[in-house]
């Protein structure tokens, strides 16, 4: 089994002893992920990445459980 995270990745690099920039950088992302939705561009933020170290432990049950649907077919 690879196990591995599937993520959506928006980030904005900030000035942390600023709280105006990172109110204005929530906001940004609040914005950004609005209109990924609305402009139906939200798959194409989407990744797939391999993480080796992970344990498959962290799987949570309900997407364990849908594999199992599937392979029942």
């Amino acid at each position: 089994m690879k196990v591995g995270k599937v993520y959506i990745s928006l980030s904005y690099t900030v000035d942390l002893d600023n709280p105006n920039m990172v109110d204005e950088a929530k906001d940004c992302l609040f914005e950004d992920i609005t209109n990924a939705v609305k402009y139906n561009e939200l798959a194409e933020r989407i990744t797939i990445e391999e993480t080796p170290n992970e344990s498959p432990k962290n799987i949570p049950d309900f997407l364990k459980e849908s594999s199992i649907d599937d392979d029942k077919g």
